[in-house]
């Protein structure tokens, strides 16, 4: 019996050890789950912020927004005020000068047609406004001239539309001063020059009774022109030479710009070849024949000095000869009286 006990003790105790399927698979799940969270690194605390810290973030981006915008608005303040600085110191600059109506004077006297057409468009004059900013708007006006491509006053903006178009047409004005299309005055014209004396040979008579002596009567001249242009002394100094007065050929340089380029010629006289005077781009048409008509005085004079320069070379030649032939009588007078006073004696 005791062996049968013994067996079945042993049998028991085998049973002992057995384990359950439902509770090896439950073990085996949680070393795999171990075994996991092994692997897995530890979260990092601020990864999930707590609430206070989620506060903290909050302010301290709050404070860097209004520090941002504090300095913008710092920074257009001081742009304002420098643009204003600028408008102020445009307008003390304007004085109390129509800019607008001497730009206006200039272009109309120059030959452009003057309209009224959209965009404020005046022949060869355009201007171009703009509304720049808000509370408060301000302005700028720019004034296009057919003589040059820069866009006059577009640099400073005004509080009023007027104070800009003035700004603009001042700059074109002063730009025109700076490249001789206008007097430095800002007159709308160049004053005339004043001509030399103009001689005028007296004839035989005349100059009989006004001659000094020593003097040919040919150089004694009177001044009698009264012509305040270089080309109303031309025909005079052409006719004193014995040339018909020049013909002038000037001509526009384009259809849209007040440019104008000629010369002269005195046609088919043989003694005067070619092209005479001649100038290119010049403004203003009147301007182009009055720097033509001031060449071909230039020279004519050149021929009159060297006309009178022949004619005194030969009275120099002549005196000479008077010279010498007076020496020759006086010196026969003297050998004459000699012998008289021998005979006498």
């Amino acid at each position: 019996m005791e062996p049968a006990n013994g067996s079945a003790s042993a049998g028991g105790g085998r049973r002992a050890h057995l384990q359950s399927i439902e509770d090896f698979m439950r073990e085996q799940d949680e070393a795999d789950a171990d075994a996991t969270r092994s692997a897995v690194p530890a979260a990092d605390p601020a990864a999930n912020p707590t609430r206070k810290q989620k506060k903290a973030l909050l302010q301290e981006e709050r404070e860097r927004l209004e520090a941002e915008q504090k300095a913008k608005k710092a920074t257009l303040e001081t742009e304002r005020k420098c643009i204003e600085q600028q408008a102020n110191d445009a307008v003390t600059d304007l004085g109390a000068v129509n800019w607008v109506g001497k730009l206006l004077e200039l272009i109309a006297d120059n030959g452009f047609r003057v309209s009224q057409r959209t965009p404020h468009t005046h022949g060869g004059l355009t201007y171009a406004e703009q509304v720049v900013g808000s509370a408060p708007a301000r302005f700028t006006c720019t004034a296009l001239i057919l003589e040059s491509s820069q866009h006059f006053g577009k640099l400073i903006s005004f509080s009023n539309k007027k104070d800009a178009k003035r700004h603009a047409s001042k700059k074109a004005v002063d730009w025109l001063i700076e490249n001789n299309y206008m007097p430095a005055d800002g007159s709308v014209r160049f004053p005339k020059a004043a001509p030399p004396p103009v001689v005028k040979v007296l004839g035989p008579i005349q100059a009989a009774n006004r001659s000094p002596v020593g003097v040919p009567s040919s150089r004694v001249a009177t001044s009698t022109s009264t012509s305040t242009s270089y080309a109303g002394q031309v025909p005079e100094l052409c006719n004193r030479l014995g040339f018909h007065p020049p013909t002038y050929e000037i001509t526009k340089d384009s259809e849209n710009v007040a440019f104008w380029s000629g010369h002269a010629h005195f046609g088919g006289d043989p003694r005067i070849e070619g092209k005479v005077g001649e100038v290119k781009s010049v403004f203003g048409k009147g301007n182009a024949k009055e720097q033509i008509a001031m060449e071909v005085l230039s020279f004519l004079r050149d021929i009159e000095r060297l006309r009178m320069e022949g004619e005194d070379r030969e009275d120099e030649d002549g005196e000479e000869d008077r010279k010498r032939k007076r020496e020759s009588m006086n010196s026969g007078i003297d050998e004459t009286a000699g012998k008289v006073v021998k005979v006498e004696a």
